[in-house]
């Protein structure tokens, strides 16, 4: 179990972020359109059902190779709740891309998980397993999409990408109706590398949407390439965050701005690395970027993962020579150190109690299990990529 040293931390039961697009508990949702394929029948205009309690895992499996991926909902218990599969996008069916910075396929509202399918169709799952296509997004297979989905299911923020050439990224970020009709257009990047400009090195023009937070869009910043194929893991904000007005594209704020945000975004905040490794400060970041907590040197907390009421797992580390040594347990931090029976690598947060973690590997193939906080208790999810909770909340 996690014994706690000093004040004790409640743990409440929320949702958490990067692919959530929530704003509080309770929200109502209104009727979204859209085709129902799976489940009990209801008409195309059924509302949403009911948002689940506790929340629910999102898991992803081969979403960057291959020509299908699969999307499933787990439980606490670390039990597969409901799934389905979709095809992949065009530019990662069969394999990776050299390069361009892999962008995240799904997002989820207050009671709703989307997902693309193919490079155009998005389409929704529900906690019951009823599934539907929810929106059509203008993605082919020389333009890759990323999306995000308002908390009520009534708005839809998408980013078009394309990448012409080595040396060229383009993208057009809008605003729409999840039902289509009133599309605002709110930024447009051009942009090009060269090795005699900006010390031969790409700048953080990619902009891609995670969630919404208090009716803003909340985009990431990131290189459009990098120097390594993309992997089937959470992407960076490499940049920081931007937090992007719906109605006209103005910024309404920053978040780890020029900083590196490496870990899914919470109700809490962001994780963020200012300075950059090896002699930055893990800082959790609140969204008027303030610093409501520094974890200290970065290169003894990788990786790490923010809970929605802002505690963050990191590697236990010992004093080893003056810098450190990872035990290869994990270690939970809020204000004061906690100590965890489990060992292994932290991705994420399904609620405040329930800490998803690997025990060996790497995406897709890494080994998923979940452990109560509360109590110690372990249960195995099996392979895949941790990529949020249902429902969401930022």
């Amino acid at each position: 179990m996690v014994r706690l040293k000093g004040r004790r931390v409640f743990l409440v039961l929320v949702g958490m972020g990067c692919v959530a697009a929530c704003g509080g508990p309770g929200t109502p949702s209104p009727s979204p359109s859209g085709s129902i394929s799976a489940g009990n029948a209801q008409s195309p205009s059924a509302s949403p059902s009911v948002s689940p309690a506790p929340s629910l895992g999102i898991v992803l499996g081969n979403w960057t190779s291959g020509s299908t991926y699969s999307v499933a909902l787990v439980d606490t218990g670390g039990r597969k709740v409901a799934s389905t599969t979709a095809q992949v996008a065009s530019e990662y069916a069969g394999s990776a891309t050299p390069g361009e910075t892999a962008t995240l396929p799904v997002s989820s509202s207050a009671s709703r998980l989307y997902y693309l399918d193919g490079d155009s169709s998005v389409r929704f799952l529900e906690p019951n397993g009823q599934t539907g296509t929810a929106a059509t997004v203008p993605g082919s297979r020389t333009e890759r999409v990323a999306f995000a989905v308002s908390p009520d299911d009534s708005q839809i923020a998408v980013a078009v990408m394309s990448w012409p050439n080595q040396n060229t990224f383009m993208e057009q970020l809008y605003a729409d109706d999840l039902t289509g009709g009133h599309r605002i257009n709110l930024a447009t990047v051009n942009a090009s590398f060269s090795r005699d400009t900006n010390g031969g090195k790409w700048s953080n023009d990619m902009e891609w949407p995670i969630g919404w937070h208090a009716g803003k869009i909340l985009v990431g910043l990131s290189l459009p390439r990098q120097q390594f194929p993309p992997t089937p893991v959470p992407p960076d904000a490499q940049g920081g965050y931007k937090l992007i007005d719906a109605s006209n594209g103005s910024t309404a704020g920053s978040v780890c701005a020029g900083g590196d945000g490496v870990s899914l975004p919470q109700p809490a905040g962001v994780l963020c690395l200012p300075g950059g490794m090896p002699n930055g400060h893990l800082q959790v970041r609140n969204w008027t970027d303030g610093v409501s907590q520094d974890l200290g040197a970065a290169l003894c907390l990788s990786p790490s993962a923010l809970s929605p009421h802002g505690a963050v797992a990191v590697p236990e580390t010992a004093a080893s020579g003056g810098g450190c040594r990872e035990t290869g347990r994990i270690e939970i931090v809020q204000g004061t150190t906690n100590t965890s029976s489990v060992s292994g690598s932290a991705v994420g947060w399904i609620d405040d109690g329930t800490l998803v973690f690997t025990t060996g590997g790497s995406p897709p193939s890494a080994s998923l299990s979940v452990v109560t906080t509360a109590s110690g208790q372990t249960a195995l999810v099996g392979p895949g990529t941790f990529v949020g909770a249902l429902p969401g909340g930022l």
